[in-house]
């Protein structure tokens, strides 16, 4: 008793309710923001009215405070409520403030409890707060359902810049990269706290990107603002789709001027959380609240007024089981100040949120949101459909369903319908077309030049890619001039940048330019459409005829300019080696004498030996000395294959004679018939030749593929500057023809060029289409037309870089190409006949050049390798011999074999130590004496 005694006079209350634990009142802060004051009064109403119907046990006391979006205002109205004793504040804040109130609330263990903060960092980080209403990541994904849905794969979004903004649509942002079918193409943030913010950047993207469907993500004050904007500017018109948040289907009165709806709402769509309308107690509180609150209006009744309902009712039954002394001495400015009993109370809310019967919202684990439609400006947004985690979309009757197929969903413009979605109307757009005079394809009419004032006039052109433009003029209702670039070209890569056309798309000069090849490395730079013709690479050149040929040196004509001074080389070449093989291989009319004249111990050739050394000549010498021994045959045996008369066996073999003179080691034996093998084969490929170059009434066959160019010297070649194919044949790097073709070309600068060259003849003239070329092969008769084989060229039109236009123009190339109208107006500016031709085309043949004699000169060689290889066969079957003849080692014959021969390479080939000095004739002597030995 003693006890309750003093409970009762330190908290307040009676003596039977400290027996019961409970204080008669509580303060509860109820926080709003200063954009919600026009419904102070619907917010009184409901909150009598929920604390009328309140248990007798427990009373609350709502103390109603309004903040600005300033930190400040948010820190004063909070700590008001702190220091007022409030046991629990109720937050209908942004995300933002919310973000505020909890930090400051938590500090002092007051319960928080949002109804209206959705940013989903919020309620991942938050530790404290207790949330009535689940996260935007689940409104994300009812709009992504919804776009999904009606097919609208493109879509921007316009958010406020702040934390409710901004992690707002993160979700809806992830949830399209994922997903291969979408497009996010913009994402404007704006910052919410400029009042005086024109939103001019924002809906001027509208139009230069062709928007169609827009997702708005801000408070609905900002969208009033916006709304008010894109109506003057047409952007709330048919075909375009608006989808707003909650932040702006919960708040709609805030759309009204005046107290009414602007008729340009009509059509917009919205999500918001499903408040259950069709839940027991939503009904009961709706009825009995219109029945019995005084000054009642079922306008009250909004998401954001039922939400504070639900709150009051929380805290209440939270409070009513349990002893919660009154917070006293709580302040912001004093730290450390804690309300001891807080925790408890906020895990109580907690629970009871979570564990008792939904009053508000649907499961929070599993949230439902309502798609709601503004259908008209008396009732504002009407809900239409429902969204539910797990389960997506559904009408009213619970139903999933075509939403495309729907036709009781109003859209934007009063239509039943659903828009596409798609920028397919062009209407108030100018464009600037890229053009270059070109035949057929674009070129200027009679009376009009690049000096004309109205060059840039519509009415000045005409060509293939001109009526192109023109139908699309007509059918996307936008108008246009042309622009020609300064250097006249349609757009090359040189010295790392971008000329012609191209280099006018990238500085975004231009909006479009047709008939530009579609290639890679464009493509990097600028946009392409899909491609409206397809053709392949090309060249042309001028045949020429002749009765014979007019080149005295006719002769020379069968072998390339190098294989002649090859030819005459190899002839030196292999005679020096037939020389020196004899000389080095010890079974060769060389070879033989000379070992036997240095190994021979008889007195004759001792004494011959002893008179070179006093006179100091060579054995070869044979007209000053006879130096030879008797076995070595004739006096003129080391003169049979010298330099000279192997240079001459060689020679004569060319005409397919012979010589006196032939090799008598295998060595050298075995490298002239290689030799002759080379030189009957090159003989009669001569010949060959030869005779097709001497034929009367010749035909010149001309150039049958662009790969023979480089290894011919009659033909030069050339290609168009600043075109597509020249990069596509210099960025060949796994084709090494095609790179010497680009490197070794002759530039173009137009098209009247290539015909003054092409009429002088020897040129070839590469295009990267037969269209580009059938101007000057149908009116020439002198010109063959041939297919590269490569470089498969498209045209499309070409656009800036992700360029808004790119979709509207695939949309109507498909409905040309299903009508037939694109091949029919290929045919019309193709259709030109070739005129009649009756004299022959004739050309000429090609010469033969290292490319095709490659494997014969190396066949030349190989055999020249393994000739050597055999005379080094030769000296180690002699000195097998030796040592068998001398009993002595192998390996010591050998070494007596190669120190002879160094002595006679030293002294009879160069020259070197005629006379054998001191130290050598001891060696020779000691080798002398095995050998006899």
């Amino acid at each position: 008793g003693e006890v309750l005694t003093k409970m009762s006079c330190r908290t307040g209350i009676s003596i039977e309710q400290a027996v019961r634990g409970k204080k008669s009142s509580y303060k509860v802060g109820v926080l709003l923001e200063e954009s919600d004051r026009d419904q102070s009064d619907a917010v009184e109403r409901v909150i009598d009215y929920t604390l009328a119907r309140l248990g007798d046990d427990v009373q609350l006391e709502a103390d109603v405070k309004y903040h600005s979006h300033t930190y400040l205002s948010v820190q004063e109205a909070v700590c008001s409520f702190i220091e007022g004793g409030s046991i629990a504040v109720i937050s209908a804040s942004s995300s933002s403030n919310a973000d505020v109130e909890e930090n400051i609330l938590r500090e002092i263990n007051i319960p928080l409890l949002v109804t209206e903060a959705t940013n989903p960092l919020l309620h991942v980080n938050s530790s404290w707060s207790v949330f009535l209403v689940p996260p935007d990541t689940y409104q994300s994904e009812a709009i992504f359902n919804l776009l999904k849905e009606y097919r609208w794969y493109e879509f921007s979004i316009i958010a406020s810049g702040d934390d409710y903004g901004i992690n707002g649509v993160l979700n809806l942002q992830n949830l399209a990269s994922k997903d291969h079918h979408f497009i996010v193409k913009l994402v404007h943030y704006f910052d919410p706290s400029d009042s005086d913010y024109t939103f001019d950047k924002e809906l001027d993207s509208i139009k230069d990107d062709l928007m169609k469907v827009v997702v708005l993500n801000c408070h609905a004050l900002h969208a009033k603002r916006i709304f008010s904007e894109a109506s003057k500017r047409g952007y709330l018109e048919d075909s375009f789709i608006w989808i707003t948040t909650d932040a702006t289907t919960t708040k709609q009165d805030l759309l009204k001027d005046d107290g009414k709806y602007h008729p340009y709402y009509v059509g917009i769509l919205g999500v918001q959380p499903n408040y259950r309308e069709e839940s027991s107690q939503f009904l009961e509180m709706q009825n009995d609240y219109l029945e019995t609150a005084e000054r009642s209006m079922p306008s009250d009744l909004t998401v954001s007024t039922v939400a504070l309902s639900r709150a009051l009712r929380l805290i209440h039954d939270s409070i009513t089981e349990s002893i919660y002394p009154e917070p006293d001495d709580l302040s912001c400015s004093t730290e450390g100040t804690k309300w001891d009993d807080g925790k408890e109370l906020r895990d109580r809310i907690n629970e009871n949120l979570n564990g008792g019967t939904p009053v508000l919202y649907s499961d929070l684990s599993r949230p439902t949101y309502d798609i709601m439609d503004f259908e008209d400006i008396n009732h504002g947004f009407k809900k239409v459909g429902t969204w539910q985690a797990g389960e997506g979309l559904k009408d009213l009757a619970g139903n999933k369903v075509e939403w495309v197929d729907r036709s009781d969903i109003k859209f934007i413009g009063g239509k039943y319908v659903a828009p596409t979605g798609i920028a397919d109307d062009l209407s108030g757009y100018h464009l600037k077309i890229g053009t270059v005079n070109s035949p057929i394809f674009n070129f200027l009419k009679h009376g009009c030049s690049y000096s004309f004032a109205n060059v840039s006039s519509p009415h000045c052109w005409d060509g293939w890619f001109v009526e192109v433009i023109e139908r699309l003029s007509r059918d996307l209702n936008f108008t246009y001039e042309h622009v020609v670039p300064p250097d006249d070209k349609w757009g090359g890569y040189t010295d790392g940048e971008w000329d012609g056309l191209v280099r006018l798309l990238v500085d975004e000069v231009i909006d479009l330019s047709p008939g530009l090849s579609i290639s890679s490395p464009r493509a990097e730079f600028i946009g392409f459409t899909t491609a409206f013709y397809e053709d392949e690479a090309t060249f042309t050149y001028r045949r020429m005829s002749s009765s014979s040929s007019s080149n005295e040196y006719f002769f020379l004509e069968p072998f390339d300019n190098k294989i002649w001074i090859f030819i005459l080389s190899l002839t030196f070449i292999i005679g020096a080696m037939i020389n020196c093989l004899g000389k080095l291989s010890p079974y060769g009319y060389y070879g033989r004498p000379i070992h036997a004249m240095q190994s021979c111990q008889c007195h004759t050739c001792e004494s011959r030996r002893n008179m070179k050394i006093a006179t100091k000549c060579r054995l070869t010498d044979t007209k000053r000395h006879e130096c030879l021994v008797d076995e070595a045959g004739e006096s003129n045996a080391l003169c049979e294959l010298s330099l000279y008369n192997s240079t001459w066996l060689t020679s004569t073999g060319l005409v397919q004679q012979g010589s006196d003179a032939l090799p008598q080691a295998a060595s050298g034996r075995f490298l002239l018939f290689v030799w002759w093998l080379f030189i009957m084969i090159l003989s009669t490929m001569y010949t060959a030749n030869l005779t097709a170059h001497l034929t009367l009434e010749q035909s010149d066959t001309g150039v049958k593929k662009v790969e023979d160019l480089p290894g011919q010297e009659k033909y030069k070649w050339g290609i168009m500057t600043s075109t597509a194919l020249l990069d596509m044949m210099a960025g060949s790097d796994d084709d090494e023809v095609m790179v010497a073709l680009a490197e070794g070309a002759e530039k173009v600068e137009s098209e009247e060029d290539a015909l003054k060259r092409l009429h002088e003849g020897l040129f070839v003239f590469m295009a990267g289409s037969e269209a580009e070329l059938s101007p000057f092969v149908n009116t020439n008769c002198s010109l063959e037309l041939v297919f590269m084989n490569k470089f498969h060229s498209q045209w499309g039109i070409a656009t800036q870089l992700k360029s808004p236009y790119i979709i509207a123009i695939n949309r109507r190339f498909l409905v040309y190409r299903e009508e037939g109208w694109l091949v029919d107006l290929s045919k019309k500016w193709l259709s030109t006949k070739k005129k009649e031709c009756s004299n022959k085309s004739v050309g000429s043949k090609n010469k033969f050049d290292i490319r095709v004699l490659r494997g014969l000169f190396t066949i030349l060689g190989i055999g020249a390798g393994l000739s050597f290889i055999i005379v080094v066969a030769e000296i180690l079957h002699a000195s097998y011999i030796d040592s068998r003849l001398s009993g002595s080692s192998f390996f010591g014959s050998l070494k007596r074999r190669l120190l002879m021969k160094w002595s006679d390479v030293a002294e009879e080939w160069f020259g070197i130590g005629i006379g054998y000095g001191k130290g050598d004739d001891v060696v020779i002597a000691k080798e002398q004496e095995k050998a006899i030995k």
